[in-house]
This record gives C-alpha cells, sequence and structure tokens, in this order.
C-alpha cells in the first residue's frame, strides 16, 4: 500500500509539472527553485532543530532523537542534508552552462528525478510526524507511533542519501569536483580538498547508516547482546566520523607536483597530484570492499539474527552455511577496514 501511495504520488507530481510547462509557467526541467523550497521548509518544521551533533552544526536535527542512545539517528541524517544544503547553490548555474556533455546531462535528468522524489519522501514524513505528535502519552499506542515514525524517517534518510549521491554526480560530470583530479593544469585549492572530504564523507555515512537503521529494522539493540555490543562499537566510530573527519577544516593542499607538457607546440604547466591517486586507489580498494559487506547485509539478516535465531549463530547456520562467515564479514568491515580508511585519509586530506 506504502509503495502503491509512492507511485500514485510521483505521478501526480510528474503531471502537474507537464501541466506547468503547457500553460506558460515555470518548470521544470530543472525544479532547483523546488528543492530550495523544500530545504527551507524542512528546516522551518517543528520536527527539526538548528542544533548540532557531534559538534557538526546542521539545520537538518530531529528533535526527538538528541539524546545519547539514539543520536546516531541524527547523525545519519545530518550528513546527506548537509550536503545538499551546502551544494544546492551550484545547481541553478546550470541553467547558464553553454555546454554540457551528454554524460552530465544524464546526471542531471536523474538528480531532477530525485528532487522530486525528495519531495514526496518529505511530505510522507510529515504526515507521519503529525500521527506521532498525537499521541504523547506513554503506552504501547506511542510506542507503535513512534515505531511508524522512526520507520518514515529511515525512509526519508535514504531519499536524502540518493538525492545527495546525485547531487554529487552533477557536481562531479559537471562541474568537475571530485574525477580526473589526480593530474590538473591548475592548482588545486583547498576549497578542492573540502569538496573530497564531503563527498567521500556521504559513502561512509551510508555505511552506518546501512547498518544501524535498515538492517536491523530501526530496532536499537543494547550492550546486553552480542550484537548489541558489536552496533555499540559502530555507534562510537560513527560519532567518531562526526567530530573527527566531517567536522574537520583544517585542510591540507592536494596540489602535486608541478612539470610541463607540449601541447600544440606550447609548454604547458601541469600538475601530478600524487595525494589525489592516493585518495582514488584507496576508494578503489574500500568499494570492493564495501560490495562485499552490502551482499552479506543482503544474505545475513541482523534482524532475523537477534530476533528469529535469538543471537545464535549455530542456528542460524542450520539454515544458510554462510552465516558465521557472512556475519564476520560485517564485523571486519565496520570495525576494521572502514576505521582503517577513515584513519588514513584522515592524514591526507587534514594538516596535522
Amino acid at each position: 500500500m506504502k509503495l502503491f501511495s509512492k507511485i500514485f504520488l510521483s505521478l501526480v507530481f510528474i503531471f502537474s509539472s507537464a501541466m506547468m510547462f503547457a500553460c506558460g509557467g515555470e518548470v521544470a526541467r530543472t525544479p532547483y527553485s523546488q528543492l530550495a523550497d523544500t530545504m527551507s521548509e524542512i528546516s522551518e518544521h517543528g520536527m527539526f532543530l538548528n542544533s548540532s551533533v557531534d559538534g557538526v552544526s546542521s539545520k537538518y536535527i530531529l528533535k526527538d532523537f538528541t539524546n545519547s542512545n539514539e543520536k546516531y539517528v541524527n547523525e545519519s541524517l545530518v550528513i546527506p542534508m548537509n550536503f545538499i544544503n551546502k551544494y544546492q547553490s551550484d545547481l541553478p548555474k546550470i541553467k547558464e552552462m553553454k555546454k554540457i556533455s551528454g554524460e552530465g546531462s544524464g546526471s542531471i535528468e536523474k538528480l531532477e528525478r530525485e528532487i522530486t522524489e525528495f519531495k514526496i519522501a518529505y511530505n510522507q514524513l510529515k504526515n507521519e510526524y503529525d500521527r506521532f505528535i498525537t499521541f504523547q502519552t506513554e503506552g504501547s499506542i506511542y510506542d507503535g507511533v513512534r515505531q511508524a515514525y522512526l520507520y518514515e524517517i529511515t525512509d526519508f534518510t535514504e531519499n536524502a542519501y540518493r538525492l545527495a549521491f546525485k547531487m554529487a554526480e552533477v557536481e562531479d560530470k559537471v562541474f568537475n569536483r571530485y574525477s580526473s583530479k589526480d593530474v590538473t593544469t591548475y592548482a588545486l585549492t583547498t576549497k578542492d580538498t573540502e569538496y573530497f572530504k564531503d563527498y567521500l564523507a556521504l559513502s561512509m555515512a551510508q555505511d552506518f547508516y546501512n547498518v544501524l537503521l535498515p538492517s536491523v529494522k530501526t530496532i536499537n539493540y543494547t550492550a546486553t547482546s552480542e550484537l548489541g555490543v558489536f552496533l555499540n562499537k559502530v555507534k562510537n566510530d560513527f560519532a567518531s566520523l562526526l567530530s573527527t573527519f566531517v567536522r574537520g577544516v583544517n585542510y591540507a593542499d592536494l596540489t602535486g607536483e608541478e612539470s610541463t607538457k607540449k601541447e600544440n607546440g606550447k609548454d604547458i604547466v601541469i600538475y601530478n597530484n600524487s595525494k589525489v591517486k592516493e585518495i582514488y586507489e584507496l576508494e578503489k580498494k574500500l568499494i570492493v570492499e564495501r560490495g562485499l559487506v552490502e551482499k552479506s547485509l543482503k544474505e545475513f539478516s541482523l534482524y532475523d539474527y537477534a530476533e528469529k535465531y535469538n543471537f545464535d549463530l549455530d542456528s542460524y547456520n542450520k539454515v544458510n552455511i554462510y552465516a558465521e562467515t557472512y556475519y564476520n564479514q560485517i564485523q571486519v568491515y565496520y570495525l576494521t577496514n572502514l576505521s582503517q580508511y577513515t584513519t588514513y585519509l584522515k592524514t591526507i586530506l587534514f594538516r596535522s
């Protein structure tokens, strides 16, 4: 039913846009003003605070999830929301650009569709929040409505990541923010370093979101179980990502060695940016590991492990002979690979 509702709302939005175009109204093909309006509306809604989590300031802090046991809900959301808010001002510049590659044009189209989906997701979140604030007396009804609200937050956060990644793709394919910086004809600035940090933080934050919210169906397992101990360690690493990486501003200079090359008979200065190459190599390795852990999270349900098999791997192994292997892969990724990757990235992106 929920899926039908989302499809129906998507069709309504698309039809409305088409009608606006037919009537000579502003639409558009580039609905960037719609995104700016939505982001402004979100920041002013009563479910959000202008506050911070782990030292990261944001206008998009969910006021009902600020306690220390649940702040990971806000940690998951502020990264994509801050990215969208920070880089949305670049989007109107697209209309002024005379030439955009086919790849860039495709990225723009995907972004525009995602803006509509994001608006729909926000409207659904508002509706669930209205139900939530109606029931504020502790008890089974309140608990159920609060859980439904948290499910909707989880869905909205997923939409925020999708939109942020589509924006990042446009930043890269249209504004040349990320790819092909290993060899440049201009010296990089700390603005380039800042974008690298923001872009790389998106994927890492989504990793944490995936394991802490969807994979356990939003249940906040405590340290009384082995799974709870693992998840608490993951939460601590997530908090560290925000406080020591996302929050970081002491950016390093990524410009590498200067040399020259002949181009049309002229000497052209180029910069071989070895630190950027290092970032690309690191990212490639993590992407391989991320693919393995995504498969593990699909094949090994942390929720089932807790609720169906009562944290008993032997029981899970009876129905899935690779259960223990998958679970070990998940733990290695989150407790070792991801933390080592973050630590090493900091040595490249920030001055010591």
